[in-house]
């Protein structure tokens, strides 16, 4: 039977309708299944797999689902005493239409060198990844573990970049300018930061702009 995580088909083609649907076709125009589009976010490279070896007709075959968005964060740290941190950090990036990207541990994607010490006051680090494919990065939820001796850190703003074969590349900014801290105000280990109401902004003013959520003209 059907391979989880892949889906099953016995066609010779997959046509793409509209901007919310998807119809899965018959090599003679056939409409086999019509998919919303939320759930195929991450089809932006699709494989043809010869599976004849689990499967009665050998000329079914199945599609192979690949993620490949890639995701670059600059994450920058406040320079107030006892900013930095080494408690585990993860992200959430989120588009307009409620699809979103998990980074449960934000270490793990770090492009520093092998002894560098990450969210370090004052620092700034580059974190890159490859997710599933949503719109522009315009919803940001930010949150530490509270784990370790130096649990506190003030996140100074996260730069986020991203791009995939066929799509053009976003940029956004989100300003979060707030300790992540259990005992510093606003004494949360989550910061929430939703700018997804004005995400046609950049587009407005006619260049390509990155897209910013948050207070820049802030205290130092």
């Amino acid at each position: 039977g059907p391979i989880p995580g892949l889906l099953f088909i016995s066609t010779e083609k997959v046509a793409f309708c509209g901007e919310r649907w998807i119809n899965v076709t018959s090599s003679a125009g056939q409409v086999l299944a019509t998919l919303p589009y939320k759930v195929l976010v991450p089809i932006r490279k699709i494989k043809r797999v010869n599976r004849s070896e689990n499967v009665k007709n050998p000329e079914e075959k199945y599609i192979e689902i690949v993620n490949d968005c890639v995701y670059t964060l600059y994450v920058k740290t406040g320079w107030m005493m006892k900013a930095g941190t080494d408690s585990r950090i993860s992200v959430v990036l989120g588009d307009s239409f409620g699809r979103s990207v998990w980074i449960p541990e934000l270490r793990s994607w770090g492009l520093m060198p092998d002894a560098h010490d990450y969210f370090e006051r004052g620092s700034l680090d580059v974190f890159s990844g490859r997710g599933s494919c949503i719109g522009s990065p315009c919803r940001l939820n930010l949150t530490s573990d509270g784990s370790e001796w130096h649990h506190g850190w003030y996140c100074d703003y996260i730069e986020v970049t991203s791009t995939g074969p066929q799509q053009p590349c976003a940029q956004t900014v989100f300003y979060v300018d707030q300790w992540l801290a259990t005992d510093i105000p606003p004494f949360q280990l989550t910061a929430f930061r939703d700018g997804c109401y004005m995400r046609d902004e950049p587009r407005k003013r006619g260049t390509n702009v990155p897209l910013i959520v948050g207070n820049p003209e802030r205290p130092a």
